[in-house]
């Protein structure tokens, strides 16, 4: 177990897994993106990220955390996949920290990741503070080519404010309503008003934490064809990705065992 030397100190430490997010086209699943996901020291008490995050928002270490964060995940995506890379940006660090743009386009060039490729998720635990820098950094992020994602919509406590201030090109609905949602009408309803709403911004809706056949059956009934989940692949470690010394995509396991459909999707909700 690695201790924490001083509450300023970044845990030490971090690893970067990866997690498929998947398109379904009729009958043809392809890893649309991939998220790079954070974990703290291992056997540690904060090696998951809930509690990790806890800390490093108590401690005000989102800036340097994500700097971190972000080199590391380009890092391993780069040589793990060909896909599209998403990576976790705390608000607060793209309203205050004005040079973490251009930290994040340098790097990508530097892996050799074309900046068409990236997603930057950007969740709400921590508001900004400048709305109107984070909204030019959005915008100078958006002019590069990179994406943006609103991650778990729909349990923010301004979530609606994130959409607007971002306009994203991702949804992604927070796993509290994707879970049970195949037996429970209200969370259908939430569901189909957060799609409603992303027809008007001409975005694309991620389900995320989709863990069984029933609830990924209700998704697609509503028409979604992005999910990312426990059904579709467990974050995974690559250990050799610091040392590969090749340029040839390093294969994950979920790359080839993707489940199999259990019915179509009806034409009605495929067009929606």
């Amino acid at each position: 177990m690695h201790l924490i030397k001083s509450e300023v100190e970044l845990p030490n430490p971090l690893a970067t897994v990866l997690q498929p997010i998947v398109e379904i086209d009729g009958e043809t699943r392809t890893i649309h993106a991939v998220e790079c996901l954070t974990r703290g020291p291992r056997g540690s008490a904060i090696e998951q990220a809930p509690p990790l995050f806890s800390y490093v928002r108590e401690h005000g270490l989102e800036f340097p955390m994500d700097r971190a964060c972000v080199t590391r995940a380009l890092r391993t995506a780069a040589v793990c996949c060909d896909a599209r890379i998403a990576i976790n940006v705390h608000p607060v660090t793209l309203a205050d920290e004005r040079d973490f743009v251009r930290f994040l386009i340098h790097h990508s060039i530097d892996c050799g990741i074309d900046l068409s490729r990236l997603i930057v998720e950007i969740g709400e635990q921590t508001p900004a503070a400048d709305d109107r820098q984070f909204q030019t950094n959005v915008c100078r992020l958006r002019n590069y080519g990179v994406h943006i994602a609103v991650d778990d919509v729909g349990f923010g406590h301004s979530n609606y404010k994130a959409i607007l201030d971002c306009r994203p090109e991702y949804l992604k609905i927070d796993r509290y309503f994707v879970q049970q949602v195949a037996g429970d009408r209200a969370r259908q309803a939430v569901i189909h008003s957060i799609c409603d709403l992303a027809d008007f911004f001409g975005a694309i809706v991620v389900a995320e934490g989709v863990e069984t056949a029933e609830d990924d059956e209700a998704l697609r009934q509503m028409g979604i064809r992005f999910f990312q989940g426990f059904l579709y692949g467990r974050p995974a470690a690559v250990t050799d990705a610091d040392d590969a010394a090749t340029n040839e995509p390093i294969p994950l396991r979920w790359y080839r065992r993707l489940p199999a459909r259990r019915s179509a999707v009806p034409a009605a909700a495929a067009a929606k």
